[in-house]
């Protein structure tokens, strides 16, 4: 079908008017081509880098930004990308004391958002004399990770229970772990661990889980991700 615009019809969806040509667009609304984060491993209390990039940029393009768990990290509102240009990047925060992987959304009114997940990992007081570690720090779904609890204490101390927890239902640990009386070091300090087993399940999605260990006002935390068979 032609058109007309206060002078005659010219070839390829534009008029002539007064000698000016005025091309028609054809582009579609705006969206979301690509969102990401880097680095994708954080620690508490650092800052990553995101990068949004639209699929039409003409004209400036507001981006919504969202954080699935502001009290883990944080994202500006929104960005806007320029005319032409294709991406721009804005910053993810993250808190002093949190952990876990948390996912950054970006979307252009209207379309269909893109998601990037960061794992933020927990850390650990140096004065603490509780530390906890892990066998590997991602697991596949259905497998097993093994954790080691160790406690500095003064040497005589006996048995100590220490409480153990997960942040998500997919990597289950044992409720405590009972550590023997400390072994002396060769400087005198007695040094308990123990072992205890991390059950993983696969729900079909790339997650994590927050171990942690706690004895009276001590603490140690660390990050598990959790891969997935399907993908």
């Amino acid at each position: 079908m032609s058109r007309t615009l206060g002078g005659r019809a010219h070839p390829g969806g534009s008029w002539r008017m007064a000698g000016l040509v005025v091309a028609s667009l054809a582009f579609g609304a705006p969206s979301v081509s690509s969102l990401s984060v880097t680095p994708g491993d954080i620690s508490g209390g650092s800052s990553a880098t995101g990068t949004v990039a639209v699929t039409r940029s003409t004209t400036p393009t507001t981006v919504a930004l969202l954080s699935s768990n502001t009290s883990i990290v944080k994202v500006p509102s929104s960005v806007t990308v320029p005319a032409n240009t294709a991406s721009t990047t804005f910053q993810v925060v993250s808190g002093g004391g949190s952990a876990g992987c948390p996912s950054v959304s970006a979307v252009v009114s209207g379309s269909t958002p893109r998601s990037a997940m960061i794992f933020v990992k927990p850390v650990n007081s140096s004065s603490s004399k509780l530390s906890l570690g892990l066998s590997t720090g991602t697991a596949v779904g259905g497998g097993s990770v093994t954790g080691t609890v160790t406690l500095i204490e003064p040497i005589g101390t006996g048995k100590v229970t220490v409480q153990l927890s997960s942040s998500s239902s997919q990597a289950t640990v044992p409720a405590s772990v009972i550590l023997p009386p400390g072994v002396p070091n060769e400087v005198g300090i007695a040094v308990a661990k123990a072992n205890f087993t991390i059950t993983t399940q696969d729900m079909g999605t790339y997650n994590c889980a927050v171990i942690t260990a706690t004895h009276d006002t001590e603490r140690g935390r660390a990050l598990l991700k959790l891969a997935t068979i399907s993908g």
